[in-house]
């Protein structure tokens, strides 16, 4: 952030976008950049020429040898699919006679004669610090540009309305490149022509302000694309008619199975016009927006395949793999792959097994209740069955119980925590065979709580011993079950 009141201070080296203004008196800039780019290369101290190698290296650099060395061989380059981030290339027709440009009809208008064929990265007019339009830089393959509005000049419409202005200067006088091609390669059949979509209403804009009024379409249809018209009246005005307004470039992307590699295969512009009135002929600023956007081919179900970045993973969506069907004879490479999977590694089990224990979570918690109700059920009949000297024995029995019911919780913790890590590390079918015991075990002890609780005063401890008998036999059980996962997990 900087002072607004050093702004004019402040020499930008990149295009800046503003991200939030009056911030209590500060310009905000976020600043694109990331390693790949390599726009900002701090360097802390003086570098001897014999560690120079080794610094470029540890920050994965190119050094300038490297890269002439590498020239030539980049120059003769086969042709391959479009890389995220590689720059979009362009094709031109310009005029040998007055060197102007021509509109754009297909492969044909590059083979006419008097025609030359130019190359240039394509570049969308983008707002640099103070909001006046720049080239910006190259539109770069997978990287959306998002929409954004500059001011042009002040402009003379007298002299700048047919070429400054002009939409199809600067969405019809070019084809795209399909591929990454050498720099010496022809368009022929390896470029894309545009498709012009246009909106309505036409916007009209007259001096000192950003919209006047809007102007529908007649007949309901759009303007085409044209070179604007410069209208002038009595009174000294003059008008652009047909003025570009917006632009928003889509590219659709796809993988060619014969060439092998991934492409553009369609590029559709929907463009705004606007009627810009300028009182006297006087110049005046003009704001234009511009975007881009890139798309992934539908499939032949009118569906597009899910990815999970653009380009790359994207933090916390699944990695996405392909299920290897059919492997090529005597030979480790797959031939055939089947419909994609969430990728699952050793350690890491899918989501399933977390609602699995959910749901033995609140197996447990139904059966504490249970044995809960039961022994209140059972404190009931006590009081009104046995007489006051076998009442105070009957309540130190509950109390007992209670405490008895306390290690039980203390034990169903244990057991969870246990039941935890064998979710993690064994396979599905012995967690189902030790949690059917487990139930089992459960259920034998409702059973005895409801034989005890039905049993005369004399009987009863010959009940609770043998409750109490049960209770190290489920003990026992669950060690038994530990101790074959142990040794199960140090076999295996």
């Amino acid at each position: 952030c900087y002072s607004k009141t050093w702004l004019h201070s402040v020499n930008p080296r990149m295009d800046l976008w503003v991200v939030s203004d009056d911030l209590r008196g500060l310009l905000c800039v976020a600043v694109d950049n990331s390693a790949t780019k390599g726009l900002v290369f701090n360097n802390e101290a003086e570098v001897p020429a014999s560690q120079i190698d080794s610094v470029t290296q540890e920050q994965k650099l190119t050094s300038f040898a490297s890269a002439i060395s590498a020239a030539p061989a980049q120059s003769q380059a086969q042709n391959r699919g479009y890389l995220p981030g590689d720059p979009l290339k362009v094709h031109f027709a310009i005029s040998q006679a007055d060197g102007t440009v021509l509109p754009m009809q297909g492969s044909a208008t590059l083979q006419q004669q008097g025609i030359v064929e130019a190359v240039a990265e394509l570049r969308l007019r983008t707002p640099d610090a103070y909001g006046a339009c720049r080239p910006g830089e190259a539109v770069r393959f997978m990287t959306d540009v998002p929409a954004s509005s500059c001011w042009l000049g002040p402009l003379d419409l007298a002299s700048q309305c047919t070429s400054t202005l002009s939409p199809r200067l600067q969405l019809g006088s070019w084809m795209l490149r399909s591929a990454q091609l050498p720099e010496d390669s022809r368009c022929r059949d390896r470029c894309v022509t545009v498709n012009f979509n246009s909106s309505c209403p036409v916007r009209t804009v007259a001096s000192g302000s950003v919209l006047d009024s809007l102007e529908a379409c007649p007949s309901g249809q759009g303007p085409t694309l044209a070179d604007p018209v410069l209208q002038t009246s009595p009174d000294g005005s003059c008008t652009c008619v047909g003025a570009l307004r917006d632009a928003s470039l889509s590219f659709q992307w796809g993988y060619d199975a014969t060439q092998g590699a991934v492409v553009i295969t369609k590029v559709d512009v929907l463009y705004t016009l606007q009627n810009v009135t300028s009182p006297g002929c006087q110049p005046l600023p003009i704001l234009q927006s511009t975007s881009a956007l890139f798309v992934q081919q539908q499939t032949g179900d009118g569906l597009v395949e899910a990815r999970s970045g653009n380009p790359g993973y994207v933090t916390g969506l699944p990695l996405l793999v392909a299920r290897c069907l059919d492997y090529a004879q005597g030979s480790t490479s797959c031939v055939r792959f089947g419909p994609r999977a969430e990728a699952a590694v050793e350690g890491i089990r899918p989501a399933g097994r977390l609602l699995l224990l959910l749901l033995l979570l609140l197996l447990l918690l139904l059966l504490l209740l249970l044995l809960l109700f039961l022994l209140l059920l059972l404190l009931l009949l006590l009081l009104l069955l046995l007489p006051l000297s076998l009442l105070l024995l009957s309540l130190f029995v509950f109390v007992l119980l209670l405490l008895l019911l306390l290690l039980l919780l203390l034990l169903l913790l244990l057991l969870l925590l246990l039941l935890l890590v064998l979710l993690l590390l064994l396979p599905l079918s012995l967690l189902l065979v030790l949690l059917l015991l487990f139930v089992l075990v459960f259920l034998i002890l409702l059973l005895l709580l409801w034989r005890a609780s039905s049993l005369q005063a004399g009987g009863l401890m010959v009940g609770w011993r043998v409750l109490l008998l049960l209770w190290w036999l489920c003990c026992c059980d669950c060690c038994c079950c530990c101790c074959f996962w142990l040794v199960d997990w140090m076999v295996g």
